[in-house]
């Protein structure tokens, strides 16, 4: 991601600093053959089918736009649709899901 996409990321709100808890359960598809999440380290709960890893917010962000843009919408492989599995979805949707808690002001505010 450009200097500029991750300076209006910071203008947001979003603190880069923090990373993203990316799911990953089960062998890998094919989907995840093709791009793998670039991981920084394994989830401390990751053993067995769970391959859970942070990400960095930017690397998550690219993620989703790939998965979308390759995979779900414009060029649209029937044979990778197949394979796109609820922890995708759940990845995008909690991604959304934080970006837009942390621009309102409300991500780990102390209560």
């Amino acid at each position: 991601m450009s200097d500029c996409s991750q300076s209006i990321l910071v203008r947001a709100g979003i603190d880069l600093n923090e990373t993203f808890d990316w799911n990953v359960r089960g062998g890998k598809t094919r989907i995840e053959r093709a791009r793998p999440p670039r991981k920084i380290r394994k989830s401390p709960w990751a053993r067995f089918g769970v391959r859970d890893g942070e990400l960095d917010v930017i690397d998550a962000i690219n993620q989703v736009s790939w998965l979308r843009s390759r995979v779900s919408s414009h060029r649209f492989k029937a044979k990778w649709v197949k394979v796109l599995s609820q922890y995708d979805v759940a990845n995008a949707q909690l991604l959304a899901r934080r970006l837009l808690l942390e621009k309102l002001g409300c991500w780990r505010q102390v209560l």
